[in-house]
């Protein structure tokens, strides 16, 4: 008898108990309780063609392609007190993600990413090795051309580096502390400005003073990095301006990145903050920053909010609730060193922004 068949047995013919429950184990249907929830059987795949005998003595993993719970893989688990029933727990894309990160496979994805950082770099290091020539001998269809290989080299750098950010919100492998992050962004701030002023478009910044949070420095960074650098590439204003700002009042921590005009609608933001929403079909658009900064701010117990103006302005307000018991009257101030690598994660992010065409 096949996977199917079981199934089918075990919630209709057989005086066995079978829950469908959420990850906080709230039962959604229950065979012998009336159907709480639409389930249909005939969506249910497997992934080989063993067969098993009832009772289950172990854990056994089909796939399920329908709509409850936007579920694509459920476990069936036999219960551990004593009753003589199953649970079915249903897993999405993200529980998937988390259980992997969490798992040696992350070592493998790392290094897969370090396999494709490696060779990035070598087209890097041949681009520079042929410009000399080229620049002394004016051929300007190359420069345009090495100007253009950069960007696009630049631009997939930097989606390993939020891949492997992602990676982090899911493992949890980082270290919190108590930091300044007035000083953390400020610093930040002082590389965007340079940078955006460059490309014309004018950056200005308010940020309050000895801002606490417990946190890491590194994911703040990456985080208001990745707001930042939307904000500049999506903007098609005429006079590009960017803003930050970041205040506390009533022991919320409020970051706000505000540009002065984009195509992109809020309802499109708000969807791109789940990992990879547009990339369920092909396409080219990224979507890991706005999903990275709110990981960040889920972590820390906060939202991400988009607001969006007749094309005129796009805010992204990150809240996060701090904590004003937990601020040492002295502690030592997190500075990120200067950037000193073309493939530092800081300049990844910042760099994949900087068009060379606009």
């Amino acid at each position: 008898m096949k996977y199917i068949d079981n199934l089918i047995k075990v919630w209709e013919f057989c005086k066995r108990t079978v829950m469908i429950a959420d990850s906080e184990m709230n039962v959604l249907w229950c065979n012998k309780q009336g159907e709480q929830a639409l389930f249909d059987t005939a969506n249910l795949h497997f992934l080989n063609d063993a067969e098993f005998e009832l009772p289950i003595p172990s854990p056994v993993t089909v796939q399920y392609e329908g709509d409850f719970g936007l579920a694509r893989a459920v476990e069936i688990l036999p219960l551990e007190n004593g009753d003589d029933g199953y649970v079915l727990e249903f897993f999405d894309c993200d529980d998937i993600e988390l259980l992997s990160d969490r798992s040696a496979h992350l070592r493998y994805k790392s290094n897969f990413i370090g396999n494709i950082r490696s060779e990035l770099s070598q087209l890097i290091f041949m681009l520079d090795a042929n410009r000399p020539k080229y620049v002394e001998s004016g051929d300007l269809d190359y420069l345009n051309f090495d100007r253009e290989a950069r960007y696009r080299i630049l631009r997939s750098f930097s989606a390993t580096v939020n891949m492997n950010e992602l990676a982090k919100y899911y493992n949890g492998f980082y270290p919190n502390s108590v930091v300044n992050i007035s000083e953390v962004l400020t610093g930040l701030a002082q590389e965007v400005s340079e940078m955006f002023e460059k490309h014309a478009c004018k950056f200005t910044c308010k940020i309050q003073e000895r801002v606490c949070l417990y946190t890491n420095a590194d994911r703040l960074r990456a985080a208001v990095c990745n707001l930042l650098i939307n904000a500049y590439m999506y903007n098609e204003a005429q006079e590009r301006t960017c803003k930050l700002e970041v205040y506390t009042q009533d022991d919320v921590l409020t970051i706000i990145v505000e540009d002065n005009g984009g195509k992109v609608s809020a309802q499109e933001l708000e969807s791109c903050k789940k990992p990879f929403v547009s990339f369920r079909s092909f396409s080219e658009q990224e979507s890991l920053g706005i999903a990275i900064a709110s990981k960040y701010c889920e972590s820390l117990g906060g939202t991400l909010t988009a607001k969006c103006c007749n094309s005129t302005s796009t805010t992204m307000k990150m809240t996060i609730p701090i904590n004003t018991e937990r601020t040492p009257s002295d502690f030592r101030i997190c500075k990120v060193a200067p950037i000193t690598s073309r493939y530092d994660l800081q300049y990844c992010i910042l760099a994949k922004g900087i068009d060379p065409n606009k």
